[in-house]
């Protein structure tokens, strides 16, 4: 404890006799919260979406609209299977890939069929 105090006292001598580190230890955080906390974000818009329907329902159709309705997502691409929408994501025409599901309108209503 007392060479944390010894340490203590040394660091505000230092800062007493330096006028421009305290005026440093007070400015240099401030513009970093003034300048840097407004640039990071982690909101996502615009993000490239290709999505494949294998459902056809109107609960999956109205998922489309809603999702291509967003300011977040751009429907780019309506690929077929699952290897056409990996090799949009390979290619970078797609960021993310949706594949709704043949049962999603049954899942939805709580119906569940068998798996085989």
């Amino acid at each position: 404890m007392k060479k944390l105090m010894f340490l203590l006292r040394k660091e505000f001598r230092q800062i007493r006799r330096n006028t421009f580190l305290a005026r440093a230890i007070i400015a240099v955080p401030l513009l970093q919260m003034l300048l840097l906390v407004p640039a990071v974000t982690f909101e996502m818009k615009n993000i490239d979406l290709a999505v494949t329907d294998n459902d056809h329902s109107p609960a999956s159709r109205e998922l489309i609209s809603r999702l291509s309705g967003s300011s977040f997502f751009r429907i780019t691409a309506t690929p077929g299977n699952y290897a056409q929408a990996d090799a949009l994501l390979l290619a970078g025409d797609a960021d993310m890939v949706l594949i709704i599901p043949d049962d999603f309108s049954e899942g939805l209503a709580g119906v569940t069929r068998p798996r085989l």
